[in-house]
Formats: C-alpha cells, structure tokens, sequence
C-alpha cells in the first residue's frame, strides 16, 4: 500500500465558530488560488479580512488558525 503524506496542514488552538471556519478557510483558499502567495501569506490575508469583518472581527473567530509544517 502506498502511504501518502501532506506538506502541510492547518489546525486552531480552540474551538471555533463552524460558520466563521467556513469563511476564512474559503477565503484562505481564494487567496491561495488567485494570488501567487505562499500558504501562511493566504492565510494571514484572510485573518486581516476578518479584521475588517463587521461580525467576526473578535480574535477568537481569526486568531486560533495557524499553518503545521510547510508554510510555502
């Protein structure tokens, strides 16, 4: 059996809201996409997108994503 692995991967350090989850690894995504950035640059972008959010500007919706392994 051929055993596969991942570069990376993203994680939080608390439990988050699943809608607010929803939308910021969307947005992740899109950034990663669409932009020639690397994974932890799309990911930083999304946090600053949800910076501005009127509703889920708060740290506990944004703060607790962080990127384990290759961040490129």
């Amino acid at each position: 059996m051929k055993m596969l692995s991942v570069k990376s991967a993203m994680a939080t350090l608390w439990s988050v809201d699943d809608h607010a989850t929803f939308l910021i690894i969307k947005s992740f995504y899109k950034f990663l996409k669409t932009q020639p950035i690397s994974k932890a640059q799309a990911l930083q972008m999304a946090q600053k997108k949800f910076i501005q959010h009127d509703i889920y500007n708060h740290p506990m919706f944004w703060g607790p994503f962080l990127l384990i392994g290759n961040w490129l």
